[in-house]
């Protein structure tokens, strides 16, 4: 009933809150006694984690915060990321088919040779074939000279570039499918050491497998340059490709790592940057230095340089503590401290920062254990279904830029430059907005971009509108990656997080590999390549549709438990307030701890 001199609004209002109050008694009386129901170990054990979690976040923030430590984390990382850019988008300018006619007097002098009759060509009317393939002799005076034959030489038009894989070894007519496969190869090795490095890393730790890729990598892009027949450049395209995966699994692994969690998407998009100056170094060779075998050895001096510079980093405190190294993690932490000019933690606390001995951190770091548990195998196949789809629209769209038109060496070119404005835009945006929502935008844009790049693919005098189409299809494919890469770190638990992201790595090279293989129905439809690729970036929406935000998170899951709550998350969160939500479920912090996670 309202009062005589109440104002009905204001009761109203007062309904509302009195109805809210006991909305919240009634489920924080529920809470409780779920709490009181759990067994006495089990709530001691999320304690104890939880705890530890919040101990270790928090020293880390402290040791690891900005300064020295940080530049010097930001510029290896940036150069690391250098050589595998260059040598993985340089393959749209090693495997360019320029220009080629005919060869005619190079072909006529096999067919004149002393194994054939003897007669003499110039007596023949002779005629090349549109695709500069054969020619066809007639009213020759030797009748063994009569019919159509193969060009078996070609002169290559090197207006862009002087030599490539295809005028090297002929891969023209007949040999043009051989044109991809280097390509195919390359992905086949990346695919490879994804999960192989991954898996290596989480075994011998972040510095040794970093330093043993970026060695890796730089021999090989070495070798390619230097290899002279096709058999052994093919050999090499696959232990290059496996190097490569190595240093990007195992870099980006280290950098989540060794960050704090604030500045934690910020680093990582910038230092991706190298992966930008990868492709701008080797479109800037190919510039001046248009032979391919002298851009592959520019690309391998700079990846030397990240070998030396790579063990200056030091090993991940949170790996060695995931791995019970102790005083080792102690070392490393007083090690950063010092650089950052900060004071050193106190070594003897590090013993109660382990996570407490329990089945879970116990398991070894197989590819099995992400199937183990619902939450981890839904997780896992939602991150390798986006790593597939944005490997496929990047490296199909990037490695097919010479077939739109125009110049190759400036598309590359133009291709680099607009990746760094993508990444500064995305650490803004995945700061402000959380992960899911920019993945959404991302797939959206991009599946628009190369859908209209193949409506036009056919129509002559469009050729910078088509590049155009693609180059902005490129920047939403490069934040889009990154945050991909960003997102699978953030989401795995410590024991298995470079297996996870190496993982998804692996099936981002099944998307690149297939995309060598899409881009060859351009033979029966010039349009079908791009259209595929806008169709694949159109269906991953439903994937990011699913997906647990992370953006909110007060750290990163420690055990595979934590793992487990977070992928049971599927689809719920959007932005970093639903996220920091969220986690409280993952986390099950208890209430002598809410006062610190508020403070931080």
């Amino acid at each position: 009933m309202v009062q005589p001199n109440e104002d009905p609004a204001e009761s109203t209002v007062n309904k509302k809150l009195l109805l809210e109050e006991e909305a919240k008694k009634t489920e924080e009386t529920g809470s409780s006694q779920d709490a009181n129901s759990l067994p006495k170990d089990s709530k001691e054990e999320d304690s104890d984690t939880s705890n530890h979690k919040l101990q270790l976040e928090d020293l880390l923030d402290k040791v690891c915060g900005p300064g020295r430590f940080t530049c010097l984390l930001l510029v290896i990382g940036f150069i690391n990321n250098i050589c595998p850019g260059a040598v993985s988008l340089g393959h749209a300018l090693f495997l360019y088919t320029p220009k080629f006619l005919c060869d005619v007097n190079a072909t006529l002098a096999g067919l004149a040779s002393p194994s054939n009759l003897h007669g003499n060509s110039n007596d023949c009317d002779l005629t090349v074939s549109e695709d500069q393939c054969s020619l066809t002799l007639s009213n020759c005076t030797a009748s063994n000279l009569l019919g159509q034959f193969a060009c078996t030489a070609w002169s290559f038009d090197s207006t862009h570039l002087a030599v490539t894989v295809v005028t090297r070894f002929m891969l023209v007519c007949d040999r043009a499918p051989l044109s991809r496969l280097p390509a195919t190869l390359y992905f086949v090795g990346f695919l490879i050491g994804s999960t192989s490095y991954g898996l290596f890393s989480d075994k011998i730790g972040r510095r040794l497998a970093l330093l043993i890729a970026t060695l890796h990598l730089s021999l090989f892009a070495f070798v390619l340059a230097v290899v002279p027949t096709f058999p052994l450049l093919l050999a090499a395209e696959v232990l290059a490709g496996a190097g490569t995966a190595g240093v990007i699994t195992v870099s980006c692994a280290l950098l989540v790592e060794l960050t704090p969690r604030r500045l934690r998407s910020q680093l990582l998009f910038n230092g991706s940057h190298g992966w930008c100056m990868g492709i701008l170094t080797i479109g800037l060779a190919a510039w001046f230095m248009p032979d391919y075998r002298h851009q592959l050895a520019a690309a391998g001096c700079i990846g030397l340089l990240g070998a030396i510079l790579s063990p200056f980093l030091g090993e991940s405190p949170r790996w060695l503590l995931a791995t019970d190294r102790h005083r080792q993690a102690g070392r490393a932490l007083i090690r950063i401290a010092g650089l950052n000019r900060r004071s050193a933690p106190n070594v003897e606390l590090l013993q109660g920062l382990t996570p407490p001995k329990t089945a879970a951190t116990a398991e070894s770091t197989g590819i099995s254990q992400l199937f183990r548990r619902p939450g981890l195998r839904r997780l896992t196949l939602l991150n390798w279904a986006q790593f597939f789809s944005i490997a496929m629209c990047y490296y199909g769209v990037g490695l097919s830029i010479g077939s739109l038109g125009g110049s190759v060496v400036l598309s590359c070119i133009l291709m680099a430059l607009v990746e760094p404005p993508s990444r500064f835009l995305g650490g803004f945006l995945c700061t402000r907005f959380g992960r899911r929502p920019v993945l959404g935008v991302c797939f959206a844009c991009i599946g628009a971009a190369i859908i209209a790049c193949s409506l036009i693919i056919q129509q002559p005098g469009l050729a910078a509108v088509r590049t155009a189409c693609a180059i902005f299809g490129t920047f939403w494919s490069c934040l889009a990656f990154t945050t991909v890469w960003l997102y699978a770190n953030e989401a795995f638990p410590t024991p298995v997080r470079a297996l996870g992201a190496g993982s998804g790595s692996t099936l981002a090279r099944v998307g690149a590999l297939l995309s060598t293989l899409v881009a060859m129905l351009d033979s029966y439809w010039p349009p079908a390549p791009f259209a595929v690729f806008g169709s694949v970036a159109m269906a991953t929406l439903l994937v990011v549709y699913l997906l647990p935000e992370t953006g909110g998170m007060v750290d990163l899951p420690a055990t595979m438990d934590e793992g487990d709550r977070l992928g049971r998350l599927i689809g719920t969160g959007s932005g970093s307030g639903k996220a920091a939500k969220s986690r409280e479920v993952v986390m099950k912090l208890p209430d002598d701890a809410q006062g610190v996670r508020e403070a931080v």
